[in-house]
């Protein structure tokens, strides 16, 4: 997808900045399935190439092609059941870092209310390592959701319980592993791994990767893994517009947004 590494010209990289700036909005507040796309290409804003441009052209075609895509559900009056889930890319994109990918949803009801796709501050030595490293962020996040829905007088359990598919996490939160090869390339002194190791600050539990809605932040999927991941979470099919007028009105409008 980013193959083509001729330079942008100036008016290019202003196109093209401008383009990600538009997708950006959408990708942190109403389309969780385009934020690990757009911070791929967010990546390349400081030196924008030809193939980031046909990318990000390629994120919004797929944005105007579902245009219909929403987040919601029926409302309910019982108590509120919130869902956290984390997940890592251990290095999964050489081409342009050796760092590693976290992805977190937190969902309320089955409805998405919280999402990040971001890269992980420095390179680890191994995937138990990433998955630690974002169900410590997922921690932070949780923690935030809660003391908003405290603010807004939503009832919502004490204790945030995560749900990852490493089980090397559990293992590491709960300290049952004393022989762990991640005694010499985790510091026990860090705020984080105190954070999360600290008595009753969280439940960590096990789900099945197929099931882990963070999976779709963390990592680029086959056409047909993406859809199935993205109609897990909505609930309902995912629904395109015809090719031809997607096409003529997503161009368009990239253009638009750009100019």
């Amino acid at each position: 997808m980013l193959r083509n590494d001729t330079p942008l010209s100036d008016e290019g990289k202003k196109v093209f900045r401008k383009l990600v700036g538009s997708l950006g909005f959408y990708a942190v507040s109403l389309r969780y399935d385009i934020a690990r796309s757009v911070t791929r290409v967010q990546q390349m804003q400081a030196a924008p190439t030809q193939g980031a441009l046909e990318a990000a052209i390629r994120i919004a075609c797929y944005v105007g092609c579902t245009a219909d895509f929403k987040i919601g559900g029926p409302v309910v009056s019982k108590i509120n059941d919130i869902q956290y889930y984390s997940d890592s890319d251990h290095a999964g994109d050489p081409g342009m870092t050796y760092h590693s990918h976290t992805g977190l949803m937190i969902t309320m009801n089955d409805i998405p209310i919280h999402w990040r796709s971001k890269r992980q501050p420095n390179t680890v030595t191994s995937p138990a390592h990433a998955e630690i490293f974002a169900c410590s962020e997922l921690l932070k996040e949780a923690n935030w959701v809660r003391w908003v829905a405290q603010d807004l007088q939503i009832h919502v359990a004490d204790v945030a319980v995560l749900q990852v598919d490493n089980t090397q996490v559990i293992s590491f939160v709960n300290s049952t592993c004393a022989n762990s090869r991640l005694r010499g390339s985790i510091n026990l002194r860090w705020d984080w791994v105190q954070e999360l190791r600290a008595e009753g600050s969280c439940i960590v539990k096990h789900v099945d990767t197929s099931k882990n809605k963070a999976d779709i932040l963390t990592k680029c999927l086959s056409n047909i893994e993406f859809r199935r991941q993205v109609e897990q979470i909505q609930k309902t099919k995912l629904k395109f517009k015809r090719k031809d007028q997607m096409v003529m009105m997503t161009v368009g409008n990239c253009i638009t947004l750009a100019a």
